[in-house]
Order: structure tokens, then sequence, then C-alpha cells
């Protein structure tokens, strides 16, 4: 069987004035919107010459980059104003891609291009066909089930999401198949065969919360779930703390788990059961009227 065609790189040029190219989102964003651009051009190139998003990607993307959902869709935003991504391509069919970027994928396959043309959609393409060089063979884009693969973070099945619902972030629509009106998925549609946590007080507190990402209308997948524990597990060592992560992200609503201080209590706790030491030497107990007696005899 022949070996599948690579599509996408490894590595990828980066212009030596990027960071005069994006001073006004330095000035907006910091060094966040930086690595948030970064992150997306790593999964453009990594897929080929564009990128598919959908919500699930811009979740995971935010618990990976420990920052808000809203921050991303901002720097998604400013990104796609200022032409670094096409805006018409993602307004239309939610596409990451640009001139450019399809510009230095065409250097970067040149190589491999001379045993096999790469052929790539005309709806996607953007350059003219003076731009576009001969070993590039753009095909009118027929089989939509074939070709265009679910690119979210982590390869999510699309054909899951049979109701119609809107981003709450970007307020775009996604029209699926059924007519049934949307409906919201239920705690219970968490597999309660699988066990996450040996600690059954880890596991109720881990499930709670994600029983509350789903009631706030998040489709959260198996795949995602495990990304969720794993982060967990990187915040909370023991399982005192990972229950108290837990019930604090669930309480607080946020969007991934994030360390939680100790508190004043537990602190002076573990200050009283250390013993007074001086350089490891063991503190000494006086009776102090034996000591004055002492003092007296010596004088």
């Amino acid at each position: 069987m022949a070996r599948p065609k690579k599509q996408g790189l490894d590595y990828f040029p980066i212009d030596v004035d990027i960071f005069e190219d994006l001073e006004v989102e330095y000035a907006k964003f910091g060094a966040d919107g930086f690595t948030i651009y970064m992150y997306l051009l790593t999964r453009v190139y990594k897929r080929g010459y564009y990128l598919e998003v959908d919500e699930d990607f811009l979740l995971v993307m935010a618990a990976r980059l420990r920052m808000s959902e809203q921050k991303v869709m901002q720097v998604l935003n400013y990104l796609l104003k200022r032409s670094l991504f096409d805006n018409t391509l993602f307004q239309s069919v939610k596409v990451l891609t640009s001139a450019g970027i399809q510009e230095r994928f065409q250097l970067a396959v040149k190589t491999r291009a001379l045993k096999n043309p790469i052929q790539v959609r005309e709806d996607l393409w953007l350059l003219k066909k003076e731009e576009t060089e001969p070993f590039i063979k753009v095909n009118p884009f027929l089989n939509k089930s074939k070709n265009n693969e679910s690119f979210s973070e982590n390869n999510f099945d699309n054909s899951e999401k049979n109701a119609i619902k809107e981003s709450k972030v970007n307020k775009y629509i996604y029209i699926a198949s059924q007519e049934k009106p949307p409906v919201k998925e239920s705690t219970s549609s968490i597999d309660t065969k699988i066990r996450y946590f040996d600690n059954q007080e880890v596991e109720d507190a881990f499930l709670l919360f994600i029983s509350y990402k789903k009631q706030k209308g998040a489709i959260i997948n198996p795949s995602q779930i495990e990304l969720y524990k794993e982060r967990l597990c990187e915040v909370a060592r023991t399982d005192i703390d990972k229950i108290a992560v837990a019930k604090e992200a669930t309480m607080r609503g946020w969007e991934t788990f994030y360390p939680v201080r100790k508190t004043r209590s537990t602190q002076n706790k573990q200050q009283e059961t250390k013993k007074a030491k001086f350089c490891n030497f063991e503190q000494r107990k006086y009776n102090m009227s034996e000591l004055e007696s002492m003092l007296l005899k010596s004088n």
C-alpha cells in the first residue's frame, strides 16, 4: 500500500521584521498577542496552507495557552482586521490562511513537489494564476466529505454536532443537518463507565466541573476531558489540592484549572507542626526558677 502523501510542514520561515510588523499588536496585547499569532501559524503550517477552526479548537487553544477564550478571540479579530489572516475566508467558511502563508507554503514544498505536484483547493487558494508556481495544481473543491477534515486541535468529529448553535464568542452560526431544535447536553452524557481518578472525592469534584462546562453550553469530547484531567494533575499534586482546585474552578466559572493558594489557617497549622530549631539544633526548655537560682549562686 502506498504511503500517504504528506500535506503539512515540519517547520516554516519567520520574517526578521515580524516584531516591527506586529508593533501595534504588542502595544495592545503584549506577549500574549504574539504567542497566539505564532500558535495559529504553527497549526496552519502543520496542516499545510490553511486551517479550519471551530469552537472546540478555540477552547482547547485557550486551555493550552492558559488564556481566556475572550482574549484569544480579541487577538484573532485583530489579526483578521490587520489582514494577517484573510478575513473574507474566515467569515464565510471559518478558515485561517493568507496570501503570505500560501507563498511561503509554495517555497517550502518545492522540493517535495518535484516528484508529485501539490494539489490545493480552488475555493481557498488566494494567489493569482501568475503568482502560483507550476507544481501547484489548483483543483475545484468537489468532495467536501473527503478533503474537509476536522482541523480542531484534537480531530474532534464534527458529525456529532447535529444541532444549530450560535457561538458565544464570535457570533457565527453552525448550520447542521437535522431540523430538530437545539438540545443542551445533559450531565448524564458523561461516560460513567470511565473512571478518571482513583480517589472518589477527586472524581466527583472533577466530574462536577465537566458537568458545569456542559451545562454552560460547551461541547466537551473525550479528548478534551483527558486534557482537563492532565491540566488538573499539573496544577495540583495531592488529592486534597485536586479537590480544592476543581471545586474552585466550578464555583468561579473558570475556563480551565489554576493553582489555588493555601489559606492562612492551613499555613499556620503547618508552621505549628514545625519544631523550633536554630541551625538544626533542638531548642532547649528552661525552668525559669531553676535558672534564677543558678544565676544567684554564681554571683
